[in-house]
């Protein structure tokens, strides 16, 4: 496969960029309260561009559009309504988590329950599953990046690894939150021009109708039942509440009204990026289809659709876009295992351990859990 050289300078130098931040949340990370919680300082505007572009990943940018190519916006029922519903209802409880004060969803349990040995139990069991969600991000930036610039994909794996990693151990959450300022407004702004590169939001529908006209019915092409969508929205709502980096942001932010507000306006966001990205991908099927281009393997429609179908700068937009949203949701779950690792279970066994020796903790729980998540492949 050939490199693409305008894609892979531009990846490399939005790379670099990154770096930057998170060295410049370095010199602003000056004890352990910082790394996990931002020295309980995040702003309003802050906070809610770090929980948007949070919740939108390799997942949502590669195998959500993947899945509209597959089975039509019959996707957007089961995830997108379980997604907003759970933040909404997450608003209303959002008083009492910051009224517990405690820093991970362990801490909580071990409050609630009365069982303090309960804390390293669940975050060994958080940890599990934030490895797997790690693997998951890792294979679709490395995906993403080896079909569009053409470098191959174990030399991705690495590069993208080290840099997810490096900023993330720099900064903590300073470094993670302003990163994931950076790269929310990007992500969004370049996914709405995408679309209104493709056509307009008419065209695409009749057009998508038109190859199959399962595509825009409720329950797609038989692959959703109504128990699957409603098994779903659970899902999702149950995700809100039981995500380790939520409880970690909402207690980061400067008190109640800017953890209600950040939860507020990021569901108003991300209610209309979850719409935009539908449609995007209904775009790029219709888009591919009149290309003539066939895809097996329905993760790749959206980087095949970046290196076939679309001019050089566009496609250079797009692809800050996607790298945008896997940047920021893996950034996210990797601060928060040096998190977990560092409260729940050393701070359970070591309780009078000082500030400086749970910082050290959180940082190598970090670079292990990075190592691991690239070991796996």
């Amino acid at each position: 496969m050939a490199v693409s050289t305008v894609y892979l300078v531009t990846f490399a130098a939005y790379l670099l960029l990154v770096l930057a931040v998170g060295a410049w949340g370095y010199t602003r990370t000056n004890d352990v309260e910082d790394f996990w919680v931002y020295g309980r300082d995040l702003g309003p505007w802050l906070a809610t561009w770090s929980y948007v572009a949070n919740f939108v990943s390799a997942v949502a940018v590669v195998g959500f559009i993947g899945a509209i190519y597959d089975v039509g916006y019959a996707v957007m029922a089961g995830i997108s309504f379980g997604l907003i519903l759970g933040i909404s209802c997450l608003y209303f409880v959002v008083h009492r988590v910051r009224e517990l004060n405690h820093v991970t969803l362990p801490d909580i349990i071990a409050d609630v329950t009365g069982r303090e040995w309960s804390r390293p139990i669940a975050a060994i069991v958080m940890l599990g599953n934030a490895w797997l969600y790690l693997i998951m991000q890792l294979v679709g930036a490395s995906i993403l990046v080896t079909t569009i610039t053409g470098v191959p994909y174990r030399y991705m794996v690495w590069v993208i690894g080290f840099v997810f990693i490096v900023y993330t151990v720099m900064g903590g959450l300073v470094s993670v939150a302003w990163t994931d300022l950076m790269q929310g407004v990007v992500m969004y702004a370049m996914v709405v021009l995408a679309l209104v590169y493709l056509g307009g939001i008419g065209s695409i529908n009749a057009q998508f109708a038109a190859l199959d006209a399962a595509n825009t019915a409720p329950l797609g092409k038989g692959v959703y039942t109504v128990v699957g969508i409603v098994g779903s929205i659970v899902a999702f709502f149950g995700t809100a509440f039981t995500s380790q980096s939520n409880i970690i942001r909402i207690n980061a932010t400067r008190d109640v009204k800017t953890a209600k507000f950040h939860l507020a306006a990021a569901g108003v966001l991300l209610g209309v990026f979850e719409v935009i990205l539908v449609l995007l991908g209904g775009a790029t099927s219709v888009a591919l289809h009149n290309a003539g281009l066939t895809i097996q393997n329905t993760d790749r429609a959206f980087p095949v659709l970046i290196t076939e179908y679309l001019p050089t700068e566009v496609g250079v937009i797009i692809i800050l876009a996607a790298m945008s949203a896997i940047l920021s949701t893996t950034d996210t779950r990797l601060h928060a295992t040096g998190v977990t690792t560092a409260r729940d279970i050393y701070g359970y066994f070591e309780p009078d351990a000082d500030e400086s020796r749970q910082l050290a903790v959180s940082r190598y729980a970090t670079v292990f859990f990075g190592l691991a998540r690239r070991s796996s492949r």
